[in-house]
């Protein structure tokens, strides 16, 4: 058994056979679940950013060759600035571009994801081979084309432009090193271009990335050049870095405000801060001591992967163990993978948290390996290390989004210790008996077993549907479209907007083309708004709700499951207040997730919305009271199980001012009120409020629904039914009485 890089001869093509078929492989692995993303539904992207590079993306398509940096549809009624440059949205458009179509087109938004991921399997192998050697490079390929950290960014239908860090980086870092190999400054000079272009297209894409990129360039030459390679190292420096530098500039000036700030594209990236220190203080050092900086680089990991409470090395135990079922650190796989099991392989999860564990000891053997080997590739490999792997695994404790990074940084050092383990153990058996080479065949078997688990659980994900909940709230939001005014834009702005919950908002913006309130992002004005809409949503008193809408002319308010964020939310509204206790609880063997509302849960506009349909109601003897500024205006087809009762999913509620009824009767006495409504869908229930006369007899009572013939989706079934003491009096109520508020007598 001989597994040392062959000579480049023949067999060089038996490798690059070997990494191309990994790397289909790995882009057929990405699309497992394709026939539910491509349905008789249509094309259905899976993820919530998806649905805002589209709307951006469709936006470009009639706006080029302007390129807006801010969105009037984004935390409406404020506005936001788009926390990203256009390049991955131009790259959405390129097909449409070309053939001169107004439509995106969403295969093409599909396939790109899955055709990026098989690229980046194939470039890791391409960088393994340039650092380590071609069997590093194969072995890190077969892990990347598998992990399920890095499937989640390439990921079928998973439009994002952080699936295009990986690709770029490595591409960028192969150009970077076949710089150094190039034989003339005329080479040379070539591959400072190709370093620019892709440095460039990467800050058209996300800002971020592009001082990691810059940090060890000048460092390694200079290194260079100081240990005797002359003259032609130092001119490739200026070879590589201004055409770089030049392009950068030149695309952050296209792509900023030129008319404010050309530079505000880097408002949102105070992380880069950061990592552009540490490296700097990192590969600055690997100039004069590379030693020294390798082991003070090594020491910042550790650090950032064992202190934080809730780091890297933490979760990765917690995943190991079964106790968690979510690696919150790679966020972006929660939704493709089912997570069943203790102490097992059988989860991708899992296999991913074991090898983060064995980082440690795998820093330390790199440590040693260049302790021992004084030639430059090892420090050229240190600088890649610091700054594409090392740093994002302490990074990834503050900021997950360095999990682009970690990927293939993970793949490749975690190859390099699997080959150069069994190179070790080869050598040291291959003189031995022949059971020692038994020994390294069980050795290999054993190896081989305990990774095999993780195709059949990839294989987990040919029948689990990752697109059911984008699937009805995308059905759901073309209903919206339908069965509301078009937005009128007044000097650009829309005149009205729509609340909902943030994670809602992309794909309600996508298929309803309305005004959201809400986003995602954490620009400024995002922040802002969602800590409004969060207090609208959560907030006890209806009247302060209502009062906060009709000022911002948010129109109507969309109610869906929130469970699982509505503490986070009301955190950041600033309330102060626990709305569900999360309770853990072993259960038959499993560990189980139990979620308990609590008083303020059942209390809230958007439980009362959701659960109760604005109608009176009771919980545990404790009365709900009835909406009187909401009704209900749509609700999707899709039903849910929320809390014991069955519901449809989405529910559409617009906001009115009210007829007021106003009457007499005795003091203190009871006055109720019902109506009969019949739903889009065909569903009817009995909408319910109550009230008492004060003291003088007087009753006022506000309803949010006019009775007779109506356009609206929901529609009232006969006469309001008023039940004062033991008299019950119908009366019709119009529709211009509730849109304006005007009282209406009750004799």
């Amino acid at each position: 058994m001989d597994i040392k890089e062959p000579q480049r001869t023949t067999r060089r093509w038996a490798w690059e056979l070997s990494a191309l078929a990994v790397s289909l492989l790995g882009a057929c692995l990405r699309c497992l679940p394709w026939r539910f993303v491509f349905s008789d539904s249509g094309v259905i992207l899976p993820g919530v950013d998806p649905y805002y590079h589209l709307w951006r993306a469709s936006r470009l398509l009639e706006q080029l060759p302007s390129i807006p940096t801010f969105d009037p549809y984004l935390s409406y009624p404020a506005a936001a600035s788009i926390p990203w440059p256009p390049g991955f949205d131009l790259l959405l458009a390129l097909p449409s571009l070309v053939a001169g179509q107004e439509q995106i087109s969403l295969v093409w938004a599909a396939l790109l994801m899955p055709l990026l991921g098989g690229l980046s399997v194939y470039l890791t192998y391409r960088l393994g081979s340039q650092v380590f050697d071609r069997p590093t490079g194969l072995v890190a390929a077969v892990l990347m084309a598998c992990m399920h950290g890095a499937i989640s960014f390439s990921f079928l239908g998973r439009a994002d432009h952080h699936g295009l860090v990986a690709p770029v980086s490595l591409l960028l870092f192969s150009a970077f090193l076949a710089s150094l190999d190039a034989d003339s400054i005329r080479r040379t000079w070539l591959w400072g271009v190709v370093c620019g272009l892709l440095a460039a297209a990467s800050v058209g894409s996300w800002i971020v990335t592009p001082p990691l990129y810059f940090i060890p360039i000048p460092a390694v030459l200079l290194w260079s050049s100081l240990r005797g390679h002359g003259a032609a190292i130092r001119q490739a420096t200026f070879a590589v870095l201004i055409p770089a530098a030049s392009l950068v500039v030149l695309v952050v000036a296209a792509t900023g405000d030129l008319q404010g700030n050309p530079w505000s594209l880097f408002g949102n990236s105070w992380f880069v801060v950061l990592p552009y220190g540490l490296s700097l203080i990192v590969c600055g050092l690997g100039v004069w001591r590379p030693m020294t900086a390798l082991g003070l680089a090594v020491a910042i990991t550790l650090v950032g992967m064992c202190l934080p409470a809730d780091g890297l090395l933490g979760q990765a135990f917690r995943v190991a163990l079964g106790d968690e079922k979510v690696f919150s650190l790679i966020g972006e796989s929660e939704s493709l993978f089912l997570y069943t099991g203790w102490f097992t392989l059988r989860r991708p999860a899992s296999l991913y948290s074991y090898l983060i564990l064995l980082m440690p000891f795998i820093l330390v053997i790199m440590t040693w390996r260049a302790h021992r080997q004084s030639r430059i590739e090892p420090v050229t490999g240190l600088m890649w290390a610091v700054v594409f792997g090392w740093l994002s695994f302490t990074l990834l404790s503050i900021q997950q989004r360095f999990g682009e990074f970690a990927a293939p940084a993970l793949a490749l050092v975690f190859g390099w210790s699997m080959v150069a383990g069994l190179r070790f153990f080869w050598k040291r058996l291959s003189d031995g008996p022949a059971r020692s080479k038994g020994l390294m065949v069980v050795l290999v078997l054993a190896l081989l077993a305990a990774l095999s688990p993780l195709a059949t659980s990839l294989l987990e994900l040919a029948p689990v549907d990752p697109v059911s909940y984008q699937r009805s709230l995308l059905k759901f939001g073309e209903e919206l479209s339908r069965n509301t005014p078009e937005p009128c834009e007044v000097e650009g702005r829309p005149d009205y907007g729509v609340v909902s919950g943030w994670k809602d908002s992309n794909p309600l913006l996508w298929s309803a083309r309305r005004p959201v309130a809400t986003t995602v992002f954490t620009t400024p004005e995002g922040l802002a708004g969602n800590r409004a809409v969060f207090r609208i949503l959560l907030s006890e008193d209806e009247e302060a709700s209502y009062r906060s809408m009709s000022s911002s002319k948010l129109s109507y308010i969309i109610v869906s499951p929130i469970e699982d964020d509505i503490n986070s939310m009301a955190d950041i509204a600033g309330l102060n207040t626990a709305f569900v206790r999360v309770e853990d609880r072993l259960i038959s063997g499993r560990r189980m997730r139990i979620v308990k509302p609590l008083s303020p849960f059942h209390r809230c506009v958007h439980t009362r919305a959701l659960l109760f349909d604005g109608s009176r109601s009771t919980v545990d003897g404790v009365p709900v009271s009835a909406l009187r500024r909401f009704r209900l205006h749509l609700e999707s087809r899709e039903h849910i199980e929320y809390f014991g009762s069955a519901i449809s999913q989405f529910k559409a509620f617009e906001i009115v001012k009210g007829a007021l009824l106003v009457g007499r009767a005795l003091p203190g006495q009871q006055v109720r009120l019902r109506l009969g409504i019949e739903t889009n869908i065909g569903r009817r229930f009995t909408y319910e409020t109550e009230t008492r006369t004060e003291g003088d007899g007087e009753f006022r009572l506000r309803i949010p629904y006019s009775t007779g013939p109506t356009s609206r989706p929901c529609r009232s079934i006969g006469l309001v039914r008023l039940k004062i003491g033991d008299r019950v009096r119908k009366l019709a109520v119009g529709e211009e009485a509730v849109i304006k508020g005007l009282s209406i007598p009750v004799f």
